[in-house]
């Protein structure tokens, strides 16, 4: 939470001259993203917990910082396409460098708190992945207009919990 709130203060005013800045976050935004960590925890689950919780937070710093990224963004589906900044799909080198220190403080917090390598790994790669699953989901379907944000931030985070049970099933 501290982490996004900084990200979204952070230049704030240039986000408005590029019109994309978010002032407050609605309870679709808290649903969309912390819905998924709440049920992992309630759970029990610790891996689905912190993976779902890495893709939120990769998912805001990347979006929040990648927009000011003097790189124009390119399409996610191909690298090539040059796209609007703030557009759905959209990724930049700072935003991809945004995504992974969120998801790594996250792990870095598993790490400090259980001391786990395993666990930091895991965290670390799981936000990774359903951040890109976020992007992507964002290029197609909610670009379609199929499925709005609040649903792809959900099936974000729930892929990186999920992903993340999964790849401790694997190891």
């Amino acid at each position: 939470f501290f982490l996004s709130t900084v990200a979204t203060k952070h230049k704030y005013s240039r986000k408005q001259e590029y019109k994309v800045s978010q002032k407050r976050r609605t309870v679709e935004n808290v649903l969309g993203n912390g819905l998924v960590p709440l049920v992992f925890a309630l759970q029990g689950n610790l891996l689905g917990f912190a993976g779902s919780l890495a893709v939120a937070t990769a998912d805001t710093l990347s979006s929040e910082i990648g927009v000011l990224s003097k790189d124009q963004p390119v399409n996610v589906l191909d690298f090539t396409t040059k796209m609007k900044r703030g557009e759905n799909g959209g990724v930049s080198p700072l935003g991809h460098t945004a995504m992974f220190l969120g998801s790594g403080a996250i792990a870095l917090a598993c790490l400090a708190l259980f001391g786990d390598w395993g666990l930091f790994w895991i965290t670390l790669w799981a936000g990774v992945f359903g951040c890109t699953t976020d992007s992507v989901l964002g290029a197609t379907l909610e670009n379609e207009g199929i499925i709005g944000n609040h649903l792809v931030n959900f099936l974000a985070t729930l892929s990186g919990g999920l992903g993340a049970v999964a790849l401790a099933s694997l190891i």
